[in-house]
């Protein structure tokens, strides 16, 4: 669908700029009148190839408190939901989540409502919150819904920096003692080997075990390197769908208190 660019004077007469998405530019100035404004200019937008480079970067969960509690702190004050979102626009350094806001209030421009503008990119917001707002909309306790959000947004953030700050230091001790062992059965054992050949004696079968992993370690180094990756790479995204969170959930849940 074609997009419009366009000038108009707000009840105040303040000159705004907005986008508005529309089958026409006659069905374009009608949103915008319907909308309270009246059209100086418009034209059309040029649709190019361009590569948006922002969509790249991540945007997170702090960037999304802090949206959530802007928007609930102007929307109590009674200001209202576009010129909000103007707002925070300009004060979001995110570049990834400025663009998704100046999409969203250019939705809100063109007459969507709030929930249904954010819906289109739920796999930001997530589908709770998409939720949380259209039933704020639907009961007419908008501002509330939007406090409540903030509210528990900052409380799930808070709790998620501190479990991460709580399994740092056994991440760290774990990832020490892995890189340890790997450089003893690498380098260390294979000297001890040799020491064990020249002795001529019967070893243990939990030794002779030791020096088997330790020569395909050595020798094998590349299938070791290998696993190590495809686990640190893989884990983060399997625990990242529906059928992998269920079985890390049930497996947290079996581990002793």
């Amino acid at each position: 669908m074609p997009q419009y660019i366009y000038r108009a004077n707000d009840s105040s007469g303040q000159i705004i700029q907005g986008l508005v998405e529309a089958e026409d530019q006659e069905d374009a100035a009608k949103l915008i009148m319907d909308s309270g404004y009246s059209v100086l200019s418009m034209s059309e937008k040029k649709q190019g190839i361009t590569i948006d480079l922002t969509k790249f970067q991540k945007v997170k969960v702090k960037d999304i408190v802090i949206f959530s509690r802007q928007l609930s702190i102007m929307i109590t004050a009674n200001v209202p939901i576009l010129k909000a979102m103007r707002i925070i626009v300009e004060q979001t350094r995110n570049p990834r989540l400025r663009n998704i806001l100046v999409d969203i209030g250019d939705s809100i421009d063109g007459g969507s409502k709030l929930s249904d503008a954010v819906e289109k990119h739920v796999s930001i917001f997530g589908f709770f919150y998409v939720n949380m707002i259209r039933s704020g909309e639907l009961s007419g306790k908008f501002d509330e819904i939007l406090t409540y959000l903030a509210d528990q947004q900052e409380k799930d953030y808070d709790l998620r920096s501190k479990i991460k700050g709580a399994l740092a230091y056994p991440i760290f001790i774990l990832s020490a003692i892995t890189i340890m062992g790997i450089g003893m059965m690498m380098f260390v054992v294979p000297k001890l080997t040799q020491v064990f050949k020249e002795s001529n004696i019967k070893l243990p079968l939990t030794t002779r075990m030791l020096i088997s992993a330790s020569d395909f370690m050595k020798e094998q180094w590349y299938v070791v390197i290998g696993v190590i990756v495809l686990a640190v790479v893989g884990f983060p995204l399997l625990i990242k769908t529906n059928r992998g969170r269920i079985i890390w959930d049930n497996l947290l849940l079996r581990l002793p208190k």
